[in-house]
């Protein structure tokens, strides 16, 4: 009975041997080559601006103003910022004043704090109207889509 609990325990300490020489070789072999990846799901994150509100931050030819667009992640894990991109800014009246009378400019720079839950992180975002913009642009509402990509944070 001894002599075959001996077989049995060497035979399984052969095995287990084997399997992680195995294994080590498989893991450890030396390769070359190139990959790609895909994303599985999309992130959602919440974007609101303020900033363009109340007389003394309307814009006038030639004028620079700040909005900031406030970012939160609803997600149970974290992300930071990998780019915020302005899209074509589109005018409440083209005929009369065209979305090209207003340049928009998001920062290059982002901040790498993870964002998690309800607590914001606030994006400068550069609003100026063309000096030679018409009067015609006065009082006309201008949306200015941006587009937010996030890293998860491992």
């Amino acid at each position: 009975m001894r002599a075959l609990r001996l077989a049995v325990v060497a035979v399984l300490v052969f095995s287990v041997a084997a399997l992680g020489s195995s294994a080590y070789a498989f893991f450890t072999a030396p390769a070359s080559g190139s990959g790609q990846a895909i994303i599985i799901a999309t992130i959602d994150v919440n974007v609101t601006t303020q900033g363009l509100t109340g007389t003394a931050q309307k814009l006038y030819p030639g004028a620079t103003k700040t909005l900031s667009a406030s970012i939160t992640n609803p997600n149970p894990f974290p992300v930071v910022l990998d780019s915020v991109t302005v899209g074509t800014v589109v005018s409440g009246s083209e005929n009369a004043c065209p979305g090209t009378n207003v340049t928009v400019t998001a920062p290059a720079s982002l901040t790498t704090t993870p964002i998690l839950g309800s607590d914001p992180t606030s994006v400068p975002i550069t609003v100026t109207l063309s000096g030679s913009a018409p009067s015609e642009c006065q009082g006309v509402l201008f949306t200015i889509p941006l587009s937010v990509k996030v890293k998860v944070v491992a």
